[in-house]
C-alpha cells in the first residue's frame, strides 16, 4: 500500500514537473519565435494614460490576459496596419501611415473598454542598444518621434485593428 501511494506521488510530481516545463516552453516561444513581441503585465495598464504625444486609450473598465493564440492572431494582421490612416497626436500634422509594422517592437496588452475585450499594441522603432532593458514588462513611451512610436487596438473577435495613433513631432 505504501510502495503504492509513493508510486503515485512520484507519477503526480513528475506530470507536474513535466507540466510547467511545456507552459515555460511555450511561453519562452513566443518570445524565441518572435523577439519584437512582448504580452505586458495588467499593471502596465495605468501606463497607458502618459503615452507621450499621442492620446492612447479611452477609459478603461478593466484588463485580462491574452491568450498565445489571441496574440498570433493579432500578428499574423500587421498587415492590416499600413491601410489604416492614423491620427498623428500633438505636434504633428492631420493623419499618417505606418510602413511594415512588423520591424517594430511590438507590446500588447489585453484591455475591456465599454465592456469589449480588445488588446492594445503599442509599437517603437529604436535602435538595438537603445532598448529599455524591461520593454517586455512596462509600456514604452517616447515624446514626439513620429511614426517610430505609434499604437492601435485589435479587436480579437472581429480580428481588426483600428484607432491607429502615430507619435506627433519629430
Amino acid at each position: 500500500m505504501i510502495l503504492r501511494m509513493r508510486c503515485v506521488s512520484t507519477a503526480i510530481i513528475a506530470f507536474s514537473l513535466l507540466f510547467c516545463a511545456s507552459v515555460s516552453a511555450e511561453e519562452s516561444r513566443i518570445d524565441e519565435t518572435s523577439p519584437h513581441v512582448a504580452v505586458l503585465p495588467k499593471s502596465a495598464a495605468q501606463e497607458l494614460g502618459r503615452l507621450g504625444s499621442r492620446p492612447g486609450v479611452p477609459k478603461l473598465e478593466a484588463t485580462w490576459e491574452p491568450t498565445k493564440a489571441e496574440i498570433e492572431g493579432a500578428e499574423s494582421r500587421l498587415s492590416m496596419i499600413p491601410k489604416l490612416v492614423g491620427r498623428v497626436g500633438r505636434g504633428g500634422t492631420g493623419s499618417g501611415v505606418v510602413e511594415n509594422p512588423a520591424r517594430y517592437y511590438r507590446q500588447y496588452l489585453g484591455i475591456v473598454i465599454g465592456a469589449r475585450k480588445l488588446m492594445y499594441l503599442n509599437a517603437f522603432l529604436l535602435d538595438k542598444n537603445e532598448i529599455p532593458s524591461d520593454w517586455r514588462s512596462r509600456l514604452v513611451s517616447f515624446c514626439d518621434g513620429g511614426a517610430a512610436f505609434w499604437g492601435a487596438m485589435y479587436d480579437p473577435e472581429t480580428h481588426e485593428f483600428t484607432r491607429l495613433e502615430i507619435n506627433g513631432g519629430f
